[in-house]
């Protein structure tokens, strides 16, 4: 039998509580056994396996990142009728029409209120919610990785579907390739950490949630640092073409999960009959998932 979730998205001109649920398979908590949960500084106290004198990447493993995480807003018009979001609950930062501080990426002055209207109206403007794909870096940490001596092999469950992403070590990005969502990785060794070089990006997709968008000069900077069974995740976005200074986005934790495997994510698809304007306003759209 199939069964189906519609993922609930606030109409933007409504002050409402909303829930933001997770576009990513990644974004729910594995299934463990019965009993308390290990800590990650208890995790990293584990050996470091190592492969060819490098720690080794591979294996399954958790961050709860992922294209939308579990979050829910407050929204409120203000005085000049923009929205103003405050976060309820979850970690990541407010929106950009937010007056409460947050790690957020410093635009270019022409571009902040095309961001905020971006915001405002993401029903229609984020691509992930019409089932398109997030791209890099929104999509998160990797979820699945493959090491070898000539290249490290991401995998990512998400909701417009698989994703991969090949990255050779110690040698140049692939050339001549159309720009794309994921863009061109090389990777090498900085030490004990795998740093990810990424370039060729095109510019369908946002850097996160709050409509942060990103030009054609995007480049990103992946370092990956196993400690035990963790691994810290740091992520730099560099884009002159809309950014003022580089973007250092918050570290994650990754955890070996030994008793999960990724699995293929169901299938994204759009209830055009429940998606739409409402009194000429911004809908409501409806996600299935099958």
């Amino acid at each position: 039998m199939k069964t189906m979730r519609h993922i609930r998205l606030c109409a933007a001109p409504v002050a409402a509580l909303c829930l933001l649920a997770p576009l990513s398979a990644r974004a729910q908590a594995p299934a463990t056994a019965a009993g308390p949960r290990v800590s990650n500084a208890a995790l990293a106290k584990r050996p470091t396996p190592r492969v060819d004198g490098h720690p080794s990447l591979e294996g399954y493993w958790f961050s709860g990142t992922g294209s939308i995480p579990p979050t829910q807003y407050d929204t409120a018009r203000d005085a000049k009728g923009n929205i103003e979001v405050k976060t309820v609950k979850g970690d990541d930062p407010p929106g950009p029409t937010s007056a409460t501080p947050g790690n957020r990426p410093d635009y270019k002055d022409e571009l902040v209120e095309k961001n905020k209207d971006r915001f405002v109206h993401l029903n229609k403007t984020d691509k992930v919610y019409n089932c398109g794909q997030p791209g890099l870096p929104r999509v998160g940490a990797p979820q699945r990785i493959v090491q070898n001596d000539k290249e490290m092999v991401f995998l990512y469950a998400d909701l417009a579907g698989m994703v991969w992403r090949l990255i050779p070590i110690g040698g140049k990005a692939r050339t001549g390739n159309d720009p794309s969502y994921y863009g061109d990785a090389e990777g090498h060794w900085d030490g004990d950490t795998f740093v990810v070089h990424t370039t060729n990006f095109n510019e369908d997709t946002w850097l996160g949630e709050f409509g942060y968008v990103h030009s054609d000069k995007m480049e990103v900077t992946e370092k990956l640092t196993r400690v035990g069974d963790t691994i810290r995740y740091d992520v730099t976005v560099s884009d002159p073409g809309v950014l003022k200074k580089p973007w250092v986005k918050p570290t994650v934790i990754m955890r070996l999960e030994k008793d999960n495997e990724i699995i293929e994510p169901s299938v994204c698809h759009i209830d055009e009959l429940l998606e739409g304007d409402v009194n000429g306003q911004d809908g409501q759209f409806h996600i299935q998932r099958f």
